[in-house]
Order: structure tokens, then C-alpha cells, then sequence
């Protein structure tokens, strides 16, 4: 018998992220249709009424808007109204799905309310998706749920998803980077936990002919965003841009660059690190477990976060073997390509949807 039409609800969505429409196109070749919506209770009480209780899929993949509010007292409110929404979908007969993309936020308020909120969605939902064999671990163990519940799969590679066809020279002309200019790129929101403070520092002890581009979303009001400005200030081959970088140029910011640097003080998995990539090329990045179970020293480099030379030695090992760069970016384009595939992460998505 052939198995019913799945509706699936990936929420809360944010346009600006291609992480859910990469998916929800691959989803749609193993037969399922997947809805995008912004994670309010009038989006999801919607597609609810719209699509069988029991062939319905509600997927979580970020908790932001369950918690956002100013005081500790409306957020656990919040919180266990949201709760008690995903019981009854699940009384109902739909499934309940969380890909855990970090143990904990990096700027929410309210840390207990969240942790709180973490432990009762896990024990909640049919399964959890990580993107990493370690992550099981660490979710396990952090959430108090059972490891047979949670299904590793990788994050998706950005190939052929951005446009990509400007030339090197190209790209550098717009980015007004010499030729013969070391340029090296961090890409993503700008926070202070991606530790620019700490690449900025390293940076300025590298030779001449040299440029770092920070280039991604940061609140203009942001007192991080601030004291970067400053470090900027005090050495000319720094470049900031501190906005949405637009599907168009973000070919130009990679491919004007010769390796990412990815410095982050603490993570469980990384986007920017499968873009950069995607854009075959190299990059820097702390050798947290779920950070090296995607790339190692033929496709990247990788430094030991407790060793606070250890950034620093990494980029003047790029910057001196800048002849080795090109052989590494291509490996981490395979990798990223063959271990990476949309298409494999939606079958083993779609197989887990249908076996809980």
C-alpha cells in the first residue's frame, strides 16, 4: 500500500535563512509537502485547520518566538502556552519533530525559562533531529531525553542555491582587494559569540598585504557591533559590513576571498561553515567535535579552542602556505557535496517523519 500524502510545518521560518527552503525543496521529491510559517499561534492554528490531524507534521526548528518576551513571568507563560499547543496537536494525532541547532540560545533573556522550555519539548516531541554524532550526546544528557529519539542528520550543503558566477577578479573589484592580497572572509551574524573579537585581535599580527572582510547582520544599536567598529579602526585592511548581504553578492564576498575564519567561542554546528564550503573554500575554525566531524586538515583548518595562540597560529599558517588553499577549498567543496546532500538529508528526514 502506498504510503499517505505527509504535511509538514517547518516553523518559526525566517525568510533570510535558506537552511528550510533548501530543505523543503528536497522534501518535495520524496513526496512531501512542507508549509513555511513564522511560528505564531495564528500560522499554526491555521495550517491545523487546513491538513488531516494524522497525516500532519509539525517541525520545530528554532524557539525564539516562544520566549521572547521582557519579563520572566510572561515568558514562562509564553512558554507553557506554547507547550500545551504542541501537546494538543499531539492528542489530535500529529507528529511533533525539534532539530536542535543549539543546546542553548545566545541571547535570550531568560536562561531558566529556557531551559525549562528546552527539557519539556524534548520529552514532547516523537523525535529531534541534530547534525551531529556528538550533539546526540550532549542533548541526551542536557535534555534528559532518550537517545533512541534523536536522529543525526548532516546540514545541508549551499550548492548551486546562490548564484555563482562572477570571476575572482571580478569579485575582487567590487571588494577592492588587490590581486595579491591575502583576504581573508568571516561570514554570518554578527554576535559575540562568533569571537570576532578574538580574529580581529589575531589578525593584526599578520603581515602586510593583507585583508579581513566581516561581512553579515549586526543591530546598529549593538554595543558588540560597537567595539568592533573600534578594533577596525585601528587597522586599515579591516572592512566591516554590517548588514543583510543579499543573495546576489554573496558570491562576491566568497569568492573574492582565499579562506573563511569561523572563530566561534562555543557551537554545536555551523551553516557558515557548509556555505564556505559550498564556495570551495577553505576554513579556519575551533575543533569542537561537532565543528571537526565536518571538515579536517585536507579541506580546512582546524585549532584547539583552549589555546588561546591557537587562532592566531591558524592564520598565519594559512597566510604562508596560501599555495595549499586551492587544493583544500576544492576538498571541502567534495566533502560538502558528497556527505552534504540536500537530497540525502530530506531521506532520512522523510523515512523518520513515517517511522514514529
Amino acid at each position: 500500500m502506498t504510503p499517505q500524502r505527509e504535511f509538514v510545518l517547518f516553523f518559526p521560518h525566517y525568510p533570510k535563512n535558506p537552511y528550510q527552503e533548501i530543505l523543503r525543496q528536497s522534501l518535495a521529491k520524496e513526496g512531501i509537502e512542507v508549509h513555511l510559517a513564522d511560528g505564531r499561534w495564528r500560522s499554526i492554528l491555521s495550517f491545523c485547520s487546513k491538513y488531516p490531524a494524522r497525516r500532519s507534521v509539525y517541525h520545530i526548528h528554532w524557539i525564539h518566538p516562544f520566549l521572547k518576551e521582557p519579563s520572566r513571568f510572561l515568558c514562562g507563560v509564553r512558554a507553557a502556552g506554547f507547550l500545551l499547543l504542541f501537546l494538543g496537536l499531539k492528542v489530535r494525532g500529529s507528529k511533533l519533530f525539534w532539530t536542535v541547532h543549539n543546546l542553548y540560545s545566545h541571547d535570550l533573556p531568560h536562561p531558566g525559562s529556557e531551559r525549562v522550555f528546552r527539557s519539556m519539548l524534548a520529552r514532547i516531541a516523537d523525535g529531534l533531529f541534530v547534525h551531529s554524532a556528538s550533539a546526540v550526546n550532549a542533548v541526551s544528557q542536557e535534555y534528559g531525553c532518550p537517545s533512541a529519539k534523536i536522529t543525526v542528520i548532516a546540514n545541508p550543503h549551499y550548492i548551486d542555491f546562490y548564484p555563482n558566477h562572477n570571476s575572482r577578479e571580478e569579485a575582487r573589484r567590487k571588494m577592492n582587494a588587490a590581486p595579491d592580497t591575502f583576504v581573508l572572509l568571516y561570514f554570518g551574524l554578527i554576535r559575540a559569540y562568533k569571537g570576532l573579537d578574538l580574529l580581529i585581535e589575531a589578525f593584526q599580527e599578520l603581515g602586510p598585504q593583507v585583508q579581513l572582510v566581516i561581512a553579515g547582520y549586526a543591530r546598529r544599536d549593538d554595543k558588540f557591533l560597537q567595539r568592533l567598529l573600534k578594533l577596525a579602526a585601528k587597522k586599515p585592511g579591516i572592512r566591516i559590513h554590517p548588514r543583510f548581504i543579499k543573495d546576489e553578492e554573496v558570491q562576491d564576498f566568497f569568492n573574492a576571498c582565499d579562506a573563511v575564519a569561523l572563530p566561534f567561542k562555543k557551537i554545536l554546528n555551523s551553516g557558515s561553515l557548509l556555505l564556505g564550503m559550498s564556495f570551495a573554500k577553505p576554513c579556519i575554525v575551533p575543533a569542537f567535535e561537532g565543528v571537526a566531524a565536518v571538515v579536517d586538515e585536507k579541506s580546512g583548518f582546524l585549532y584547539d579552542p583552549a589555546d588561546p595562540q591557537g587562532l592566531k597560529k591558524k592564520l598565519q599558517e594559512a597566510f604562508l602556505n596560501r599555495r595549499l588553499l586551492a587544493e583544500k577549498g576544492r576538498a571541502a567543496f567534495e566533502k560538502a557535496r558528497e556527505k552534504h546532500a540536500p537530497a540525502k538529508i530530506a531521506s532520512i528526514m522523510a523515512r523518520v517523519y513515517q517511522t514514529f
